[in-house]
C-alpha cells in the first residue's frame, strides 16, 4: 500500500511539473503562489493539473512543483488511512442512488451560486479610463 502511494505521489509531481512546464510557455507577469490555493487545489488531481498550468502561465516560482510533491504524501497517506478506517460506511452510502443524486443536486447548486456571485463582482468592478 505504501508502494502504490508513492508510485502515486511521484506520478503526481511529475505531472504538476508538466503542467507548470506547459503553462510557462504563455506569455503573462509573474504572481506568487499561496499554499492555501495548493491546499485546496490537491483536492483532486484535475484541480491541481489546472492550477500548476495558471502558475506556469503567470511564472509563478518553481519552488511550487516541491511542494506539491511533498504535500502529497502527508495528503495521500491521510487520505487512505482514512478512507481504510470508514470503508464499510464508504461503501453503503455509495451504493445508496438517492444519496448520490442529492449530493450532485447541492453540487450544482453549490456551483450556481458561485458563478452568479463571480458574474455579479465582475460588473461591480469596472476599470477607470
Amino acid at each position: 500500500m505504501i508502494v502504490l502511494t508513492m508510485v502515486s505521489i511521484v506520478a503526481v509531481t511529475i505531472s504538476a511539473a508538466l503542467n507548470y512546464l506547459l503553462g510557462s510557455l504563455r506569455e503573462t507577469k509573474q504572481r506568487d503562489f499561496r499554499i492555501k490555493e495548493l491546499l485546496l487545489a490537491m483536492l483532486h488531481i484535475n484541480l491541481l493539473a489546472l492550477y500548476m498550468f495558471q502558475l506556469g502561465v503567470s511564472r509563478s516560482h518553481k519552488k511550487v512543483i516541491l511542494y506539491a510533491g511533498l504535500l502529497n504524501i502527508p495528503y495521500y497517506l491521510l487520505l487512505i488511512a482514512g478512507t481504510f478506517l470508514i470503508r464499510d460506511q464508504i461503501m453503503i452510502i455509495t451504493e445508496d442512488s438517492y444519496f448520490l443524486f442529492f449530493l450532485l443536486c447541492v453540487w450544482t447548486i453549490f456551483t450556481v451560486i458561485l458563478d452568479i456571485r463571480e458574474r455579479r463582482n465582475k460588473r461591480r468592478v469596472r476599470p477607470i479610463k
